[in-house]
């Protein structure tokens, strides 16, 4: 064959080849964007990615209206200078303590928050737990222990414990399947929130026309706290009706002996309304705050054998 003819039959090829690549590759172009080639040349479908929203603890353990939470950043108890005299305290929560227990023994520093929600029997309660401990720690322990209840704890991400009645099991593992857990919303000083509808089941002391509670804790430099409580009532009337009875409370409360054991610490409560809301603002200072924890320290419940 002549060297022209063959330089053009290449050529040829060499257009031909071309041609096929760009068609195979528009053609590649004008499928899904969502298949890939098999080994066998075949296609696939890609796997849709799975899209997480974020929800708080509260919206993951499917808190109802009706229901109070309580929320406690421990994390914040961690950086407080009286925070470890809390420790104690978490550890005997009514109801939580064994299942606490299971998971950790120092809830200060293996712990960044506690978030309870439910009605008032803790049979029916959920909890959800930040932990800052080693996953594999928090594994170990919760397959080798058990608080004697039937509730169902697991680890279902990173740095996440939930315990749960078995019937809200299936619903909290559904959640989770399309839920990233965040933390919980608030001021980086708030160490406790507690929400609580009718107050009065909680706390007697606390009128009942007081329809909902809202309690926030707060760090304060030098070891200092402030505890805030907006009672919501019906109308000013009522609210106004719920200060008074408060502030008498308070009063009649606040004997010399009262004073002597809490250095005086209801003298500093300050009692306002804010429309339909009672207001109830108490500053602490680091002598009165360990003054309490003195008082309260026999309250606690004595640690179970081991």
């Amino acid at each position: 064959m002549p060297a022209s003819v063959a330089a053009g039959t290449s050529m040829q090829a060499l257009r031909r080849a071309g041609l096929i690549v760009l068609f195979a590759s528009g053609c590649a172009h004008g499928r899904h964007a969502d298949t890939v080639a098999t080994e066998e040349g075949r296609t696939a479908a890609k796997p849709a990615a799975r899209v997480l929203h974020d929800v708080p603890p509260a919206e993951l353990l499917a808190r109802q209206p009706d229901e109070a939470e309580v929320l406690l950043r421990t994390s914040v108890a961690r950086d407080h200078a009286l925070g470890p005299k809390l420790e104690p305290f978490v550890l005997a929560w009514p109801g939580w303590g064994k299942t606490l227990r299971r998971f950790t023994a120092h809830p200060l520093s293996e712990l960044d928050w506690i978030d309870i929600v439910g009605p008032r029997d803790p049979g029916k309660e959920r909890l959800a737990v930040r932990t800052a401990a080693d996953d594999a720690a928090i594994d170990a322990r919760l397959a080798a222990s058990s608080d004697g209840s039937l509730r169902v704890a697991t680890r279902p991400a990173p740095h996440l414990v939930t315990v749960v009645p078995p019937e809200a099991a299936g619903a909290v593992q559904e959640a989770l399947r399309s839920a990233r857990v965040i933390d919980p919303a608030g001021p980086p000083d708030e160490g406790l929130r507690a929400l609580l509808p009718h107050p009065h089941a909680f706390f007697r002391a606390i009128p009942e026309e007081a329809e909902s509670a809202r309690l926030r804790v707060f760090a304060r430099p030098e070891g200092a706290v402030e505890a805030e409580l907006e009672l919501s009532c019906s109308d000013v009337a009522a609210a106004s009706r719920v200060a008074a009875s408060l502030r008498e409370q308070a009063e009649r409360a606040n004997g010399v002996f009262v004073r002597m054991l809490t250095h005086d610490l209801l003298s500093g409560l300050l009692i306002e309304l804010d429309g339909r809301t009672a207001r109830l603002v108490l500053p602490a200072s680091r002598a009165q705050i360990e003054a309490l924890a003195a008082l309260a320290a026999g309250l606690i419940p004595p640690e179970p054998a081991p």
